[in-house]
């Protein structure tokens, strides 16, 4: 059958033994003409050579089930833009995001509902005379069975490789290791995607920088310098910042492979953060960005500015302990330091989607606690909360005292499930140690409130704060009397003499 050019044309993936409904009657009682696929390989086939308007397949196809399908056609610029519709198991979450997450548009659930299907044919099929073919047909290529399965098994290892790398800084970022060692680690990292013989890291704070230079190759000074001076260039004209030279400490680290130099010095490519002023600047040398292909241009810069969030959050960790952010005795961080880092990791969590989460702890009795103490006592009782909230928590954690008595936490990468297993073991330690040192008369209150991060909901640091506060009202918790930070340092200051 001829099919005009008006009629608009359906591709079908249908698992014969799995549908329960006749989709192909239901779309044809509309005028529409429908390419009949039996397996995930026929689908990509039909889509290359016949660009339908629309495809509806099932998620359990054989041979290419519906998730590799809908990665292979959003690879090629020919099907990229053609609206896919995944057909699953109905109530099941997993089916219905890996739809999303593998490029498609809607996920059906079975049993098919009629009036559902026609909803949804009108809200995708009304709109495709308003896209514009930017690609023919392709009608030349080799279409193979073979063929797609390799292109298929070619596009999930380089996902898979993408995944491996990022999980691979990610444990990088959890450990406890120095600026050095980070940069180190994940230059290595780097290094394993792709030829490099110079790596820069620049980091700014407040009038003065640091350089890092991790070198592959043996190379002289001035190659060092070159780079030194590009960089600076670059900062003024993106971030319009003057450093002066001569205020730059300078850092030689060396890989474990060093090779000697192959030749002149190369471009530089440097990846610098979108925003206004970051503290951080990435740039390699050897490194043609322009001739990647769209999909390698897309994985290096996803890894590098990965790789830039983690590099500044711990910048920021080091700063402040050299400018004494946190506190000289407790170690906790200073509530304004808590914000800025607060800042920075709701920036990277919107930027890379992965989860972070806030819980606070409040004793809220302790003004009742300490009223009829002895000044040693409610010293020593202060001094034992700092220790047992130190010890109960991981070192990538950031914790800063609001009060006495009130902490707050930020958990980076952590989602709310593994957050309320920290917040409870915290909480339990707290009970356990403190509660046998207080009169048996009084029973020890905590209060605690929880948050994940949620750009669309928490637009500022403190409003994530706030939507982590305990739900319980302002009444509930005792005043307690008030002490400057200088006293309580004083008073934990005493107790490590």
């Amino acid at each position: 059958m001829k099919i005009s050019k008006d009629t608009p044309t359906i591709l079908l993936g249908e698992n014969k033994e799995s549908f329960d409904a006749p989709i192909k009657d239901l779309l044809e009682k509309r005028g529409i003409s429908v390419y009949e696929c039996p397996d995930g390989i026929e689908v990509v086939r039909k889509a290359f050579t016949e660009s339908p308007n629309l495809i509806i397949m099932d998620a359990a196809m054989l041979r290419l089930n519906g998730y590799q399908c809908c990665r292979v056609l959003r690879s090629n610029p020919v099907s990229a833009s053609i609206p896919i519709i995944l057909i699953g198991l109905p109530d099941n979450p997993i089916d219905k995001y890996w739809c999303m997450a593998s490029g498609g548009d809607y996920y059906l659930q079975r049993p098919i509902d009629p009036e559902e299907l026609n909803e949804i044919l009108g809200r995708f099929l009304d709109t495709r005379s308003s896209k514009h073919r930017l690609f023919l047909p392709n009608t030349t290529e080799n279409l193979t069975d073979i063929s797609i399965l390799t292109l298929a098994n070619s596009i999930l290892d380089r996902k898979l490789l993408r995944a491996e790398i990022l999980n691979e800084i990610f444990l990088i970022d959890t450990s406890s290791i120095t600026v050095k060692e980070l940069i180190n680690a994940t230059m290595t990292i780097i290094h394993s995607l792709f030829d490099f013989s110079l790596g820069v890291v620049l980091f700014i704070y407040w009038n003065t920088a640091e350089l890092f230079f991790y070198l592959n190759e043996r190379l002289d000074q001035e190659r060092l310098d070159n780079a030194k001076i590009i960089m600076l260039k670059q900062l003024r004209e993106q971030y319009e910042t003057y450093i002066d030279p001569n205020q730059i400490s300078q850092n030689i680290l060396e890989s474990d492979q060093m090779k000697e130099t192959t030749g002149k010095a190369q471009e530089l490519y440097i990846h610098a953060a979108d925003r206004k002023l970051s503290p951080c600047m990435l740039a390699f040398d050897n490194v043609r960005f322009e001739k990647l292909g769209e999909e390698e241009q897309e994985t290096l810069k996803l890894i590098l500015d990965f790789v830039h969030g983690v590099l500044e959050r711990k910048l920021l960790f080091e700063i402040s302990q050299q400018l004494s952010i946190i506190d000289s005795v407790t170690q906790a961080n200073s509530f304004a330091f808590f914000i800025k880092c607060l800042e920075r990791e709701m920036e990277n969590a919107g930027r890379h989607k992965f989860p972070i989460s806030l819980f606070t702890i409040n004793i809220s009795n302790f003004g009742n606690i300490t009223r009829d103490l002895k000044t040693k006592q409610k010293h020593d009782l202060i001094r034992h909360i700092h220790n047992f909230i130190l010890a109960t928590t991981r070192k990538s954690d950031i914790v800063a005292r609001r009060t006495v008595s009130s902490f707050v936490f930020l958990l980076p990468f952590t989602n709310l499930k593994q957050t309320e297993g920290t917040r409870d073991r915290i909480v339990n330690h707290i009970r356990e140690k403190l509660s046998p040192s207080l009169p048996s008369s009084i029973q020890l209150k905590i209060i605690t409130g929880i948050c994940e991060f949620n750009p669309e909901r928490d637009l500022t640091p403190e409003i994530f704060i706030t939507n982590a506060e305990p739900k319980e009202t302002k009444e509930s918790t005792e005043a307690e009397e008030p002490l400057s930070e200088k006293t309580v340092e004083k008073i934990l200051r005493e107790g490590i003499k």
